[in-house]
């Protein structure tokens, strides 16, 4: 799978690069635009390894693979419900800290994510608590957003 962002489709706007498994979302339009049918072979393994440690039930049917350089972050952000009911971000080159705000209390919760390390977002975070990821808090990082 090619990268996308940095000018490239599917999400040219993207000042990072990604690559998109079974879905193809836009971060514009906040929506999928394409189904890519199904994920890669070589996910099987992780996969497998988050249902047998009860991490999810079923295999995801969607998975984002973004690139952080240094110094970048995400603008605060609520996924979408097409993401379903749990969203696992997998941090695989360097630790950063995740800030959550609560939408209502507007409080902010960090946390440390070591590299080689998974989020487990649920329901209730996903709605109450959306993600940020200041500038400044991420050194380098391949991330693995699974859906």
């Amino acid at each position: 799978m090619p990268w996308g962002g940095l000018g490239l489709l599917p999400n040219p706007e993207m000042k990072r690069r990604t690559q998109h498994y079974g879905y193809v979302f836009s971060y514009r339009y906040r929506k999928i635009l394409e189904n890519l049918v199904t994920l890669p072979q070589f996910l099987d393994f992780i996969i497998t390894r988050c249902i047998s440690q009860g991490i999810i039930d079923t295999p995801p049917n969607m998975c984002i693979v973004n690139e952080y350089n240094p110094g970048q972050g995400i603008m605060p952000h609520t996924d979408p419900s097409t993401f379903g009911p749990t969203i696992l971000s997998l941090s695989l080159s360097s630790p950063c800290i995740m800030t959550f705000s609560h939408v209502t209390t507007e409080k902010n919760s960090k946390n440390n994510v070591g590299s080689s390390s998974c989020v487990i977002l649920r329901e209730y975070a996903k709605i109450k608590k959306p993600l940020r990821l200041p500038t400044l808090d991420i050194k380098r990082s391949d991330r693995v957003l699974w859906a």
